[in-house]
Parts: structure tokens; C-alpha cells; sequence
């Protein structure tokens, strides 16, 4: 398990974000090495304002320099050989919580398979690995990647980090009336609170779409939405999804009431999301519309007075 069930990171908003407990993203069940966690998690409009929670998981979203650390582990020797590139970078050193994947092909397409030892999933770096964990023959690809600082049992083979907007008490005095804070959170291996990162503040909706090839044939045509996406397998989300875009909408500055914000249809005040949702409104897959009367419900009256901006972060994922 990764978040317990009591854990609750989004508080501010009616009832409590229920839907956006952590627990609820969790990849439960590692009862076989067959088990293929997923790479990533969407909650649709169960945030602070109805705003999206993004869940990602690989072993690089840890918050310290093992995470970031990898190499090859020689067949002979047993010992990891880092790439000359990343040599400089981050390193490993001894007792170094690791996991190693075999990598090969199967069926004319690539595969990694995580190398295990009974029940453990990870070993402790050292000059030289224990047999469990090195290559049976010399054609043997191992990679090993790093997770976590030496310390007591991983709780999983990956690192996670959730996006999502909460409002805190202490939220600046400049952020209209409504607005909160896009928060990063990296869920800790020892168990214990997860480390919480304030991103940006004065932040009113973040809205996540995704984009799929759904078929197979190297062409986007589809928008799965959270539910969607946890009805089909692993494998399957991963090797379809071939672009995220991230949709946030912050205000920038301060108040200015000598300013009003152009408002052309009322009905659709902001868009937050894929232009194609001005023509799709109720694929709530795409995003959100603001009307001018919703966002003077949730940012006041004066909402209006406040420059709002808002930002697209489009990533190309390659390595699921």
C-alpha cells in the first residue's frame, strides 16, 4: 500500500475533497511479480474547486539524489556501470535502496521485468551485488535504477508524486477570494507524512487532459477520463497514451480595481482545457468551462478585478 487510508492532503473545499483522498490512486495489490503498476492516475474534478488530482509514479520523483541515479550492472563483475553522460550527476553509493529490471524483447516489442529475490523486490547497493540480483548469462541486460536513501524496507519499486490545489490558512493576503495553492507531494517509503511542496499560489482550477492513440495507429483519437482509465489494465494505459497536457489557471498580480477582466460570452468566460472543448462543453475529459456567474460564486464578485492567466504544460511522455 502506498498512502493509507486516513490520509487526506486536500482539505479546503465541501465535504472534505473525499474523491481526492491519496488512497484512493494507490496500486494495492503485489501479491505476484506479474502485477504492472500504473505509471499514472487522474482524478476528474474531485480537487479544491472541482480541479483535477494527478498522480505519477516512477522511480526518478523522488526528492533526493539516489532517485536520479542508474546504471548498468555488469555480468562479470556484478558491479553497476554508470553511463560517462551521467557520471558527473548523481550517483550511488553503499546501501543505497535500488531496484533492478531485466531488460529484453518478447514478441517483437520491448520488455523490463523486475528482478526479484523470493519476496524482495529491491536490494542495498554494494561494490558487488548479491547473485539474486546479477545477470544469469553474459547476454543479460540489468538496470538498475535508484529509489530511495539507505533506511528501513521500500514500500514499493517507485517513488510517487500527486499534483493537486489545496488552500492553506496562511494562503498569501494577494490571492483573490477562492484561489488556493498548487501543491506537489512525494510520498514517503518510511511511511510517514508525505513531503508536502507549495508550487504556486493565487491558483484557481488545474484541469489534466489526456491524449490517446487508441488503436494503434500513431494517431491521437481519444480523451480517456479517470474512470476510464481505471477500468483498463496497466499496460494498456501506458502504451496508448501518447501526450499530457496540463491546463492551470492562476491569477497574476494583484487586485486592481481600475482593471476589468475582458469577458466576451458570459457563458464561457474561461476555458480551462482543449479548444475543442468550445464545441464539446459537457466532455468534462477536456477540461472546464467558467461561467462569469461560477466564478463570481467561487472568487466573489470582484473577480473581475484580478488578471487571470492561464498556463499549458504539454508533455510527450517516452519512457512508461
Amino acid at each position: 500500500m502506498e498512502a493509507s487510508d486516513d490520509l487526506v492532503l486536500v482539505n479546503n473545499c465541501p465535504g472534505g475533497c473525499p474523491n481526492a483522498k491519496p488512497s484512493l490512486f494507490d496500486d494495492r495489490t503485489y501479491a505476484t511479480d506479474r502485477y504492472i503498476p500504473r505509471a499514472y492516475r487522474v482524478g476528474n474534478n474531485v480537487g479544491y474547486n472541482g480541479s483535477d488530482y494527478v498522480v505519477l509514479k516512477g522511480t526518478t520523483l523522488g526528492t533526493n539524489k539516489v532517485s536520479r541515479a542508474w546504471g548498468y550492472l555488469n555480468y562479470s563483475a556484478g558491479t553497476v556501470v554508470t553511463p560517462p553522460r551521467d557520471a558527473s550527476g548523481a550517483t550511488f553509493h553503499p546501501g543505497d535502496r535500488a531496484i533492478v529490471l531485466k531488460s529484453g524483447m518478447s514478441a517483437g516489442r520491448e520488455v523490463r521485468e523486475l528482478v526479484i529475490a523470493g519476496n524482495q523486490f529491491y536490494t542495498s547497493y554494494a561494490d558487488a551485488f548479491q547473485k539474486e540480483f546479477r545477470p544469469k548469462e553474459p547476454g543479460d541486460n540489468f538496470l538498475v535504477y535508484g529509489i530511495d536513501e539507505p533506511g528501513g524496507s521500500l514500500r514499493f519499486p517507485f517513488n510517487r508524486t500527486d499534483y493537486y490545489i489545496d488552500r492553506p490558512g496562511d494562503i498569501s493576503r494577494t490571492c483573490a477570494p477562492g484561489t488556493g495553492v498548487l501543491y506537489k507531494s512525494v510520498i514517503n517509503q518510511s511511511g510517514k507524512k508525505p513531503e508536502e511542496c507549495p508550487i504556486l499560489d493565487c491558483v484557481a482550477d488545474m484541469q489534466v487532459v489526456l491524449y490517446t492513440d487508441s488503436n494503434g495507429d500513431g494517431v491521437v483519437d481519444y480523451h480517456p477520463d479517470g474512470e476510464e482509465l481505471d477500468a483498463q489494465d496497466a499496460l494498456k494505459t501506458r502504451k496508448q497514451l501518447k501526450e499530457i497536457r496540463v491546463y492551470i489557471l492562476a491569477q497574476q498580480g494583484r487586485r486592481d480595481d481600475t482593471y476589468r477582466y475582458p469577458v466576451a460570452e458570459p457563458e464561457r468566460a474561461i476555458l480551462v482545457g482543449d479548444p475543442a472543448l468550445k464545441e464539446n462543453p459537457e466532455e468534462s475529459a477536456l477540461g472546464r468551462i467558467w461561467t462569469s456567474s461560477k466564478m463570481a460564486d467561487i472568487f466573489g464578485s470582484i473577480w473581475r478585478n484580478y488578471r487571470w492567466k492561464l498556463y499549458t504544460i504539454v508533455v510527450q511522455p517516452k519512457n512508461l
